[in-house]
């Protein structure tokens, strides 16, 4: 007798495991262009501040209008996406960026001062590197061969800018530097931030909470400005403004290694201001200084990124 067949059982149907999202699409080319837009309209920005101080105003009185003006035109960009653009997820990440931002830019407005255009640029220059420092202490990056090469010779290409023994460090070169190392530390809190929030999210929150910071410095030195004070002043919270909004559109088209590199057309920018406004002619040790960091830094950028293709796909 031929044995009984066992039924045939239908396994129920599994739905198909979720699949992980995808990060959003890179756009290396819009983010590079938006971040040489950003170096532009700061070196405009910077022009406009030597102006301004030269008509007597202090530099911390122009920092306070600078975010004054900003948080206007930030106001008016309201108009469109309301005040949803006020909603954050990362409160902390803007109120730490903000006491970065503001150290910054009061020490870099004082050197505005003392030290030629170029010179300080160059040196700025050296804020992604303390950003990618920062990058392997606190987002636990991983220090690489290439990396660490990198950091050292850029933070030589500083000192060849800055010739320590050379000639006299001024008081200029040294905020110059505590300006470049808080904005490097702001630049991670930003690349952070743009993983939530958008860029104009970002810069509304940087110019509410700079407002107040600034105006505590201001206090020590105000004197009311005259309206072609105001004007200028006006036009530099424009600049300043626009060029956050483009680094935050940088950092959102592309990975920070792309587009950090293109920070250093500031040199081209602030040689041109520089001796345009002021008949500035940078030295070759800014120049020489200025192209070893840039150098270093894309050097950085090439070789991290091709180690990240590189890597195997995990498999599924």
């Amino acid at each position: 007798m031929r044995p009984r067949a066992e039924p045939v059982k239908h396994t129920p149907h599994m739905p198909p495991r979720t699949a992980p999202l995808k990060p959003p699409a890179q756009k290396p080319l819009l983010g590079m262009g938006y971040m040489m837009a950003s170096g532009l309209t700061n070196q405009a920005m910077n022009g406009m501040i030597r102006i301004t101080a030269a008509l007597g105003v202090h530099p911390f009185e122009i920092a306070f209008f600078r975010c004054l003006f900003g948080t206007i035109l930030l106001a008016g960009m309201l108009a469109g996406p309301g005040l949803g653009a006020l909603r954050t997820r990362r409160p902390s990440l803007h109120l730490a960026r903000a006491v970065l931002n503001a150290t910054s830019m009061l020490s870099f407005f004082l050197a505005l001062t003392i030290e030629p255009l170029a010179k300080l640029s160059a040196l700025m220059f050296t804020s992604p590197l303390f950003a990618a420092l920062g990058a392997t202490l606190f987002l636990r990056e991983r220090m690489g061969l290439a990396r660490a090469a990198g950091l050292a010779f850029g933070f030589g290409g500083a000192l060849i800018v800055m010739r320590p023994g050379g000639e006299p460090m001024t008081l200029g070169l040294w905020l110059a530097m505590l300006a470049a190392a808080t904005w490097g530390a702001a630049l991670v809190l930003i690349k952070l931030q743009s993983r939530t929030e958008s860029s104009l999210t970002i810069a509304i929150y940087a110019a509410l909470l700079l407002l107040p910071l600034n105006g505590a410095g201001a206090l020590f030195f105000w004197s009311w400005p005259s309206l072609e004070m105001l004007a200028w002043m006006a036009g530099i919270g424009v600049c300043g403004t626009l060029g956050q909004i483009a680094l935050g559109n940088a950092f959102r088209a592309a990975d920070a290694t792309v587009v950090l590199p293109f920070d250093f057309t500031k040199l081209i920018w602030a040689a041109g201001v520089g001796y345009l406004l002021f008949g500035e002619v940078p030295d070759i040790w800014t120049w020489t200084g200025g192209t070893v960091i840039f150098a270093s830094s894309l050097f950085m950028a090439y070789r991290e990124r091709a180690a990240r293709k590189a890597l195997p796909i995990p498999a599924e």
